[in-house]
């Protein structure tokens, strides 16, 4: 819809920018559509999902999800409660098909999701809650790949700490 509101505005949007790269491969998201079971026309699937211009030139909605779309995602995990605590682990998980760094980004979120030892209120026995939720954080991933000014090439960074999980994105404005 936004991208839509773009076009009539003018202003700059998936379908209307052409992308950087015309010479583009797609393996990676028809190997997606297949692993995904949804079917694909390979000849067609260009129009289909319309990522075409009328001058028959790549969009950047093509560009994103090319097998090498130059828009890093970066996942780092730190020690403790900030940025100055020693890092555990980075992963650039970006500059490839757009799809499968969200699938990348949600398997470290399910791998992050640890039970955690509740003390407050204890008397006996200790509860064990989740770091987080599932749902929450599963969603609020996925709002960040769909709402971010991707038409700026701008990147995503996740950081995880031992307490929260912060997600930078640069979102659409009006």
């Amino acid at each position: 819809m936004l991208d839509n509101l773009n076009k009539r505005n003018g202003l700059p949007s998936l379908s209307n920018t052409e992308a950087m790269g015309q010479d583009l491969t797609f393996d990676q998201i028809i190997v997606y559509y297949v692993f995904k079971d949804i079917p694909l026309i390979k000849r067609f699937f260009k129009r289909n999902l319309g990522i075409l211009m009328p001058n028959s030139k790549n969009n950047l909605l093509v560009q994103l999800l090319s097998d090498d779309n130059s828009i890093t995602i970066r996942f780092t995990l730190f020690n403790d409660k900030c940025k100055t605590s020693a890092i555990y682990f980075v992963s650039e998980l970006g500059c490839i098909c757009l799809l499968y760094s969200l699938d990348k980004v949600l398997k470290i979120g399910k791998l992050l999701n640890v039970l955690q030892a509740d003390e407050l209120n204890r008397v006996v026995k200790c509860k064990e809650v989740l770091l987080f939720n599932a749902e929450v954080c599963r969603e609020a991933i996925v709002n960040v790949f769909v709402h971010n000014r991707w038409t700026d090439l701008n990147s995503l960074m996740f950081c995880a700490y031992s307490n929260r999980l912060e997600i930078l994105s640069y979102g659409d404005h009006l």
